[in-house]
């Protein structure tokens, strides 16, 4: 996961960090320089959009700079994409009356509708889809709303 920083406090009440990592790489490796060996905690300070903030785990560097975790030697941390909430408003014409009795779905990359949007009931024109999984999407209107065509 290319993006994310991570840094080393002394402990989980320490506000500031004593070494911080640079950005992670492509390939999701980060380094630390110069770090004493000892006990640290390693928190993701700086997490892309889309994926979870990792939570902090007890790490030991060792004189050579090897890291353990749970007395056992690790090389690769790894952090889970979210779901997300998605809300769209259909607007009409003048770009601010909401236009009610749209569908809409998010199909994957195959044309499979996995999702299909739900209309608020408060009229405001809200369509809104919870806990979506992570993942490439295209939107499709599939019904619109009385006297209107479909969004191509």
């Amino acid at each position: 996961m290319s993006g994310a920083r991570f840094a080393l406090f002394e402990n989980e009440t320490s506000n500031d960090s004593l070494y911080e990592s640079t950005r992670s790489e492509e390939n999701g490796e980060i380094s630390f320089t110069q770090v004493i060996p000892g006990e640290y905690l390693l928190k993701e300070i700086e997490t892309p959009v889309g994926f979870k903030t990792m939570d902090p785990i007890q790490i030991m560097i060792d004189k050579d700079g090897n890291v353990f975790y749970n007395n056992e030697k690790i090389t690769t941390v790894s952090n889970d994409l979210k779901e997300i909430d998605l809300t769209l408003n259909k607007k009409g014409s003048d770009g601010t009356s909401p236009l009610k009795g749209a569908v809409f779905e998010l199909q994957d990359t195959t044309g499979e509708t996995k999702y299909t949007f739900i209309e608020s009931k408060n009229n405001d024109g809200n369509h809104t889809l919870k806990n979506v999984a992570p993942g490439e999407y295209r939107l499709v209107e599939t019904g619109a709303p009385n006297g209107y065509r479909l969004v191509r």
